[in-house]
């Protein structure tokens, strides 16, 4: 049978992007009862525990398709896209000490970078906490606002019990949107024996502006932030209860090359045990997230936890006038009656004035 030339390159382009698949090399950390996989093509990440009832590997996430209804987002200024190889973007896996990260390049635009790092925060031989870590960097010659979320398809509650609950809801089986986490404190999703839990407020985690729970499919959907109704059952039109986890922090306004950090935990438990808390990671890791919370450039920390670079500094912005103007500029916004319309602009100006006074502090020694 012959082929006409059309047919050959698709049929070229299927099998290379087969054998690209299959020759990948996947990043598999264990460090009992935890197993980390980190996909080499889509830079997706599964997470598996040693089940203390079957004694295998449990997947705390849905695994299909290499992970992919799980993952991190970009929003670039309107524009929102998917950190996947699939959408045009480049990816590097390495392995770091103790976990793993993640290079996501979106070229000219930004780099984004995933780090998980494994620790062991209720008994020193067992692992039951990963950190994440999360940095944007503008790559643009110009300042650009850049907002990340993370979709988690979670599984374990799904057939068992409830599919979330919170330091304050007992039992959450509808859609529901979170506009802060101070009381809630952490969402978790068990069925009975396996249980992993997002801390996502506390201690020097990098609080979201807004946390969702809803079918799986509309955390997927194009638009940014979903139209989330409470009290909806967790169906879709394809699949019924398929719940999962989203996850949105606040936009950041950056200038060229600066860099912007967000961080949050995962705890789980087997064995029907609760997973720890942020008060039990904060208190036995305290010396160990110490060394991780280094930065090499300046920065600034707002109320949200999240952390500011500001890159390098130009001598005009180290004259007296120039920082006089800045000083009254921030007192300007924080000022008007609408002060949350310019929140990404005071946070930028704040930035940019703590650096210069560490700065200057800097000269003075």
């Amino acid at each position: 049978m012959k082929l006409s030339g059309l047919k050959r390159i698709f049929m070229i382009l299927a099998l290379s992007a087969a054998f690209m698949t299959v020759a990948a090399e996947n990043i598999v950390i264990e460090k009992e009862p935890l197993r980390l996989v980190i996909y080499d093509y889509s830079g997706a990440m599964a997470l598996y525990q040693m089940s203390s009832e079957v004694e295998e590997y449990v997947p705390l996430f849905s695994t299909a398709n290499e992970a992919c209804s799980s993952g991190f987002y970009l929003k670039y200024g309107s524009v929102g896209r998917k950190l996947t190889r699939s959408a045009g973007i480049s990816i590097d896996v390495k392995e770091s000490p103790n976990g793993a990260e993640v290079t996501y390049t979106v070229r000219n635009t930004a780099i984004v970078v995933v780090k998980y790092t494994i620790l062991s925060a209720v008994v020193p031989e067992a692992a039951d906490c990963i950190r994440v870590d999360v940095s944007v960097e503008n790559l643009d010659k110009y300042s650009n606002t850049f907002a990340v979320k993370g979709v988690f398809d979670t599984t374990l509650g799904e057939y068992h019990g409830n599919h979330f609950v919170t330091h304050m809801k007992s039992a959450l089986n509808t859609e529901l949107m979170f506009q802060s986490m101070i009381d809630d404190k952490w969402i978790r999703s068990s069925d009975g024996i396996e249980s992993i839990q997002f801390l996502l407020d506390g201690g020097d985690i990098s609080s979201p502006q807004f946390v969702a729970v809803a079918n799986r499919d509309l955390l997927l959907s194009a638009d940014w932030l979903p139209v989330v109704t409470d009290g909806r059952l967790f169906d879709s039109i394809r699949v019924s209860g398929n719940s999962a986890l989203g996850i949105y922090w606040r936009d950041v306004q950056l200038k060229a090359h600066a860099k912007s950090n967000f961080t949050f935990y995962i705890t789980t438990a087997t064995a029907s045990l609760t997973p720890p808390d942020v008060k039990t990671v904060c208190a036995n890791l305290s010396e160990e997230l110490a060394n991780m919370n280094q930065y090499s450039e300046p920065v600034y920390v707002d109320s949200h936890g999240t952390t500011f670079t500001v890159g390098e500094l130009s001598e005009e912005q180290l004259d007296p006038e120039y920082i006089s103007r800045l000083f009254e500029r921030i007192q300007e916004l924080e000022g008007m009656e609408e002060t949350s319309t310019y929140y990404d602009e005071i946070q930028k100006l704040n930035a940019e004035l703590d650096a210069i006074l560490i700065k200057l502090g800097e000269s003075v020694e």
